[in-house]
């Protein structure tokens, strides 16, 4: 869903080469998580240190996402795709906690289990 509204914006700002190009990284950072997070913990292994955890490498995602807002503001530029794109990746950590809680998820989550063992 993330990348989706992401590319969406891509699309509408075709036109603006500055707010396409931003929106267009977004979206690589959704894809990003997946291969830096197995990169991280394989480094992690490699050197004998603790491997992080999850939520730690949700947050390495984030935390790239306010670098680059980081870089627009050094160079004399603030544009909002990575400030969009950092507030919905904080509103993705905030959903993932807490989805697990609502009685609907459960629900779901019950009869997906209860389908997947028929």
């Amino acid at each position: 869903m993330l990348f989706g509204i992401l590319y969406a914006l891509a699309m509408i700002h075709r036109g603006d080469f500055q707010l396409h190009a931003r929106y267009m990284i977004a979206t690589g950072l959704v894809f990003l998580f997946p291969g830096l997070s197995r990169v991280i913990y394989t480094a992690a292994q490699l050197f004998g240190l603790p491997a992080p955890s999850f939520y730690q490498l949700q947050f390495t995602i984030g935390a790239l996402g306010l670098a680059l807002i980081a870089w627009d503001r050094v160079h004399g530029r603030f544009r909002a795709p990575f400030v969009v794109f950092t507030a919905l990746w904080g509103l993705h950590l905030l959903v993932w906690q807490l989805i697990p809680g609502w009685g609907w998820w459960q629900s779901f989550a019950a009869w997906s289990a209860a389908v997947w063992q028929a």
